[in-house]
């Protein structure tokens, strides 16, 4: 049984994370994308991934915290 890697992006730029987002949903990854810690926090009570992708220097909070 083959399962695809659930991905969360974290990344306040706008057109970078569409990038990203479209860019690993055509190589098959399941994406979501995410603007700031809110959203984030949002999102991982909604479901589980399999790998965080944390912008450092978001608005608000950073990314360490």
């Amino acid at each position: 049984m083959s399962s695809t890697l659930k991905i969360l992006i974290v990344e306040d730029h706008e057109a970078l994370r569409e990038v990203m987002v479209e860019h690993l949903a055509e190589q098959g990854y399941d994406i979501v994308g995410a603007s700031n810690a809110d959203e984030m926090d949002d999102q991982l009570a909604r479901d589980n991934f399999d790998l965080l992708v944390l912008d450092l220097q978001l608005p608000g909070e950073d990314g360490l915290s």
